[in-house]
């Protein structure tokens, strides 16, 4: 005999039903426009710090700040294409799209960063949800 009594629906529930329902959770159109814009400012700031190196290098400067902001430049670089690298191979692209943006961040990539936010992150749409 099976009991009448059902399992009551929790919050973690309901979640666990909306993310089955999506195809990707953190998909760029399910950011809000405040984290796309967060995106965008990690894009560029490769850009920004790489051209204030390299206008501190040309001064013929060579102090441990210039050598610290160098450093930065890099790891901030490097923590990007992770980031964005992770956001590439997640987007329903041809193989051969995908490997071009894939050489152009790696080769390009204070230049490409900005593009590829712009481009996949912030011009993404904005998925329809409706609220119970």
């Amino acid at each position: 005999m099976q009991s009448s009594i059902a399992h009551p629906v929790t919050a973690p529930d309901r979640q666990k039903e909306r993310e089955a329902n999506l195809e990707e959770p953190h998909a760029a159109e399910h950011l809000s426009p405040g984290t796309r814009a967060v995106w965008g400012i990690v894009s560029f700031v490769p850009l920004v710090s790489g051209a204030a190196f390299l206008g501190a290098l040309g001064t013929g400067a060579a102090d441990p700040m210039v050598i610290g902001l160098g450093f930065f430049t890099l790891l901030w670089t490097g923590l990007a294409l992770l980031f964005f690298g992770n956001r590439l191979f997640k987007l329903p692209m041809r193989s051969e799209k995908r490997m071009t943006w894939g050489m152009a961040l790696v080769a390009l990539a204070p230049l490409a960063l900005p593009a590829f936010w712009y481009r996949y992150i912030w011009s993404a749409p904005t998925a329809r949800t409706t609220h119970a």
